[in-house]
């Protein structure tokens, strides 16, 4: 499971635990605080059940876990499924049925272990049906939103500060031996690193929210802390997605654009990235920590991780062979490419069951002649949307997409829901989809909906006055 040294690994979860015991002291062991040290501790208890593994406890922890958030979902937050808040709760519950029957037509159809069916449905989906309804008339608690708003930006710091951590211990054997100390994040995973690109983009947009949306002089070193997430897990995308968020957050939300904030903006998003690209090894030509900052050398490897190619023009060629997440956008206009042919496969897919198990080893492309078992004409990674499309088809995927956007849509401030469609789109068509569409994204997206829209309540009783 884990590719660094065990010891070192153990030292670092003991960190983990300590940072368990401080937030659940400071929690209160109140109901909501618990589950959010649930949600948020995802990693740790991954990491017992490895343990225990090893000793020879044959019973899956992991299970258990998510049985637990789900159950516990169920208790906090169902009573509030059939309460009107808005008018998003329309859109939100049709989205959510199509989504629900689309998906259990897709397993009929393609069948598989019914285990893992109901985990995928219950935990991964419907979890972030109730935490939606569960937050959306958090407002309405004065007491209650607060507790929970200063609880998540505690939560926040401990990442930092447990990122942090993770680079005192791992980082020296890293620098001497190439090892790869990606996919430990915080508390939050232990077998995965997509979470450390979105959570600093949605834990800026709720640390602006939280300040008023608007950043003063030391804000912005707190906000910048938050990029240490990604730096830790060597995730690439962050570096350059984290300033221009910022940067869209402080200008364009704003109804007139200052020019000196511009000018005074513009040297620190080139900073971000300058630094950004030299102690990250994957995108400097040495790859080393603290590596040197070559354009070229940048501007190649963005077209090559996300095309397969070092040339923008060989995207345009005839001969051009659809390789990375990028190529993988274009199989969306191509189903046959994904074995997508008949009328059911193309309208329920594959099945999600064989894409989740691994069935096939990773989903992704392969460069052989047959492809992979998973019947995909392409080489290299997929993005999130795409997977949709094959695992669960073009109706699964839209389904998706439509839960998704009325979601979105409850953010009563337009232009930030035009910077966090943008983010969301990049993120679902060209990374992993996880905006949203993870528990603890999920939660702190909707604080982002409570703190925009008692601001606004705020500025308008001003006015008023």
């Amino acid at each position: 499971m884990f590719v660094y040294p065990i010891n070192l690994v153990r030292i670092y979860y003991l960190f983990v635990l300590l940072s368990f015991l401080y937030i659940l002291i400071k929690s209160k062991f109140k109901k909501d605080g618990l589950y959010l040290i649930l949600i948020f501790w995802q990693g740790l208890f991954s990491y017992f059940n490895y343990e225990m593994q090893e000793i020879g406890f044959s019973f899956n922890i992991d299970n258990l876990y998510k049985i637990i958030i789900f159950i516990y979902s169920i208790f906090l937050y169902f009573p509030f499924v059939l309460k009107k808040e808005n008018n998003n709760d329309i859109l939100v519950n049709l989205s959510f049925g199509l989504f629900s029957v689309v998906f259990w037509i897709s397993y009929l159809l393609n069948g598989g272990n019914l285990i893992t069916a109901l985990s995928q449905y219950f935990y991964r989906y419907s979890i972030l049906f109730l935490i939606y309804h569960g937050y959306k008339g958090l407002y309405k608690d004065n007491y209650k939103y607060k507790y929970i708003i200063n609880l998540v930006i505690n939560i926040i710091f401990i990442q930092v500060i447990l990122s942090i951590i993770k680079l005192f211990i791992f980082l020296p054997l890293s620098i001497k031996t190439g090892m790869n100390i990606e996919f430990i994040v915080g508390s939050l995973s232990s077998m995965g690193a997509g979470i450390a690109v979105v959570l600093p983009i949605i834990a800026l947009i709720f640390y602006w929210a939280f300040k008023g949306q608007d950043f003063k002089s030391k804000d912005y070193l707190y906000a910048f802390s938050f990029l240490i997430i990604s730096l830790a897990s060597w995730k690439r995308s962050t570096i350059f997605w984290f300033p221009f968020i910022l940067l869209l957050l402080q200008l364009y939300t704003k109804y007139k654009i200052n020019i000196i904030t511009l000018i005074r903006f513009l040297p620190l998003v080139f900073i971000i990235i300058y630094f950004g690209v030299r102690i990250n090894p994957a995108i400097n030509p040495e790859h080393k920590w603290w590596g040197s900052f070559d354009f070229q050398y940048l501007k190649n490897y963005i077209l090559e991780y996300n095309f397969g190619v070092s040339d923008i023009s060989s995207l345009f060629s005839k001969t051009y062979q659809k390789t990375q997440r990028g190529g993988s956008f274009l199989l969306l206009f191509n189903p046959s490419k994904m074995d997508l042919d008949s009328p059911d496969k193309l309208l329920f897919g594959h099945g999600i069951i064989d894409v989740v198990t691994l069935k096939y080893g990773r989903f992704v492309g392969s460069a052989e002649d047959e492809f992979s078992g998973y019947d995909l004409e392409h080489e290299g990674l997929i993005g999130k949307a795409t997977n949709f499309c094959y695992s669960i088809g073009y109706l699964g995927f839209l389904s998706i997409l439509f839960f998704s956007l009325s979601i979105l849509a409850i953010i009563n401030n337009k232009r930030l829901r035009y910077i966090i469609l943008l983010y969301y789109f990049w993120e679902l068509f060209f990374y992993g989809g996880f905006f949203i569409l993870l528990p603890q994204t999920m939660i702190i997206f909707m604080l982002v909906y409570i703190l925009v829209y008692i601001n606004n309540k705020q500025s308008s009783i001003i006015k008023y006055e």
